[in-house]
């Protein structure tokens, strides 16, 4: 009994090491570089990317030889949630210490978001946030892109884009200016396509969800066909922002200020209280859901609106129903 119990731990401890030798040598084999070529791979990371869905975009991309070692060194040495986001260039013969260490120095393009509904001004901290910039290299990127864009408001698409870390002001307004084209222009193209931007630009601004453009849009047309004056809030806002704050170096409190009782006698061409029809351009950068709405109008007796505490939209067909609603929702 005595000599099995011997020989059954012999066994044992053999197996252990060679488990243990072929471990390491799976360990070791795993973290050398895949290949001796300085090719290079593009690896996209995307937001919210996990370390394994990293590791198979790495290893898809064959700069990494094992997936697992991959995620088991990022745990261990607690880098998963340091890996950034973005573009990559990836060259085939580094190791996973090195593929680690080439990812944290950064990507080659990093990912921009442009909300639906902002101003023009808004639009370059957007890009120097995402690249990192330093104030005074945030103040020279906003100068030139404003002085690049004066024409352009409405026509710069809020989207999410991949930009490269070296973009400029010319080339982020091209940029936007293209995917407006592509998503919407090419095919609305006309002589009322400024006047299509620019009432999109209100019902971007007017609106809580994609549901209620359609109906807005078309109480907004409805004003316009019988002579009403639009009375639309946002363009109160985007008129008192330029008032109190005119500088050309786009900087602002706040782009779009709380509306008061006096602000509705505002002098300004963007006021839809006290001028005629639809204001000189747009207001901010309409997303495609407003473009298609003012396309594709809901036809309704409807001539007002409100939100009410909820932000559920309230519609009515004569100034007594509106007021009724006013009442009822909002007081």
């Amino acid at each position: 009994m005595k000599k099995f119990l011997i020989i059954t731990f012999l066994l044992v401890a053999l197996i252990g090491a060679a488990l243990s030798v072929g471990g390491f040598i799976w360990w070791t084999n795993g973290l050398k570089a895949p290949s001796t070529s300085n090719k290079t791979q593009s690896v996209l990371i995307t937001k919210g990317s996990s370390a394994e869905s990293i590791a198979k975009k790495l290893h898809d991309a064959g700069v990494i030889k094992n997936e697992l070692v991959f995620r088991l060194y990022v745990r261990f040495t607690n880098q998963a949630a340091s890996l950034p986001v973005g573009q990559f260039s990836i060259p085939a013969n580094l190791t996973v210490p090195q593929v680690i260490a080439h990812l944290l120095k950064g990507p080659q393009e990093v990912w921009v978001t442009i909300p639906e509904g902002l101003r023009r001004e808004q639009l370059p901290d957007r890009f120097s946030n995402a690249l990192g910039y330093s104030e005074a290299e945030k103040v020279a990127f906003r100068e030139q892109f404003l002085s690049l864009s004066k024409s352009d408001e409405g026509y710069l698409f809020p989207e999410t884009y991949l930009i490269p870390k070296d973009v400029t002001p010319a080339r982020a307004i091209s940029v936007l200016k293209n995917t407006f084209q592509k998503k919407f222009g090419t095919e609305n193209a006309g002589a009322n396509l400024d006047e299509l931007v620019t009432l999109a630009s209100l019902v971007e601004r007017e609106t809580r969800n994609d549901s209620e453009k359609p109906i807005i849009a078309g109480i907004l047309r409805n004003r316009i066909e019988i002579g009403m004056p639009l009375q639309v809030d946002a363009t109160v806002q985007y008129a008192k922002a330029n008032l109190s704050c005119p500088d050309a170096k786009g900087e602002c409190a706040d782009w779009w200020p709380t509306v008061y009782l006096e602000d509705y006698k505002l002098k300004s061409n963007f006021n839809t209280y006290t001028i005629p029809g639809l204001p000189p351009a747009p207001i901010a950068s309409p997303g495609l859901a407003s473009l298609q709405a003012v396309l594709n109008p809901t036809e309704s007796n409807y001539l007002f609106y409100i939100h009410d505490t909820t932000g559920v939209a309230r519609y009515a067909t004569t100034l007594e129903e509106h007021n009724a609603n006013v009442q009822k929702y909002l007081r």
